[in-house]
């Protein structure tokens, strides 16, 4: 969800803004699968199978992507001055779930997941000179900071579970074209169509780095220094 506003307000050599913005909302994604399982064929030959840790629930909430700024244009005779401030506030959190139980996975339960709140300052100054107070030739400067743009995507980075697969060979044994067998079976005996020997015994279950709580949210800065002069592309003729 999107919440935005804002104002203007023109005063002989003055032009101010001031404006904000709210963003939040959840990012829910389900996954199912029939059998958990997807049985592949070569000219009609059961080769292999796709297993998956679903069912899967995963969930991320932006609980506020907050900004608000003012800024104003200031002219004076030959020299035009732009200059703001704007603050931003953005605060993430993984939500929690119960365990989810699978035919080949188990997620275990986990509680919410904080992430630090990401609280910035950004300067925006510009400076633009018209040399001979005729719009011809101008110089101009600036220095301005930008924050990266953030919804959930940084505690998506961190979320214990995601949708995970892996690829085992196949093979009917009875042909009765069901991809059969549980992990820890017995590959080719009795209800154990399916190899799992290069199956992970973690498989479904994220190993995670853990971020640093002192994380700072990532921006850039951007410098200009110029002379703006237009051309003459085409002579009159004579």
């Amino acid at each position: 969800y999107n919440v935005q506003a804002a104002a203007s307000y023109v005063s002989g050599a003055h032009t101010v803004k001031v404006g904000l913005s709210q963003q939040f909302g959840k990012y829910p994604r389900y996954n199912n699968a029939n059998g958990d399982i997807y049985q592949t064929y070569n000219n009609g030959v059961p080769t292999q199978v796709s297993v998956l840790n679903t069912p899967l629930r995963v969930e991320e909430t932006l609980d506020a992507n907050f900004g608000i700024y003012a800024q104003d244009t200031w002219s004076l005779d030959k020299l035009t001055l732009n200059y703001g401030i704007r603050y931003d506030l953005n605060k993430q959190t993984i939500k929690g779930q119960d365990a989810m139980i699978g035919r080949f996975a188990n997620v275990p339960a986990y509680s919410d997941i904080a992430f630090p709140t990401w609280k910035d300052f950004s300067p925006r100054v510009s400076a633009v000179y018209d040399i001979q107070g005729n719009g011809k030739t101008a110089i101009r400067a600036g220095f301005n900071k930008f924050v990266t743009a953030q919804t959930t995507g940084f505690a998506q980075l961190y979320n214990p579970t995601a949708l995970t697969t892996a690829v085992l060979p196949w093979t009917d044994v009875n042909r009765d074209d069901i991809a059969q067998g549980e992990r820890g079976c017995t590959y080719l005996t009795a209800n154990c169509e399916i190899n799992f020997t290069n199956l992970p015994t973690n498989f479904g279950v994220r190993s995670l780095a853990q971020f640093d709580p002192d994380i700072k949210r990532p921006y850039s800065l951007a410098m200009n220094f110029g002379i703006t002069r237009p051309r003459r592309l085409f002579r009159a003729p004579d």
